[in-house]
């Protein structure tokens, strides 16, 4: 079979039936060179649009780790109160039933 004349990606490219079965691109033609510039370019687009998108997650996933440790560091705080007036509490039931005075 011949060479083949075609359009990928709206770039004229020679394939060559290399007789075997296979076809090929020669990669020396201004052609190929141009093809090859267009993929390149296309896959740098998808890069960048994943690499957008990754570090979106990320900065999602640092504002959750954020507003975890803020609700835990809120937790322990009023837990420390809780102790605290816990420790109240006691003292002064201590302080009526030493008295006689039931609590």
């Amino acid at each position: 079979m011949a060479n083949v004349v075609t359009t990928i990606n709206n770039v004229p490219v020679t394939i060559t039936d290399d007789l075997d079965g296979t076809y090929s691109i020669d990669l020396s033609t201004q052609q190929a060179r141009q093809f090859i510039r267009k993929e390149l370019d296309q896959l740098r687009e998808e890069k960048q649009e994943l690499s957008a998108v990754r570090d979106g997650q990320e900065a999602k996933r640092l504002q959750y780790i954020a507003m975890r440790d803020s609700a835990v560091a809120s937790k322990d705080e009023a837990n420390a109160k809780i102790d605290n007036l816990n420790l109240r509490i006691a003292e002064l039931q201590a302080f009526l039933q030493g008295l006689g005075d039931p609590t």
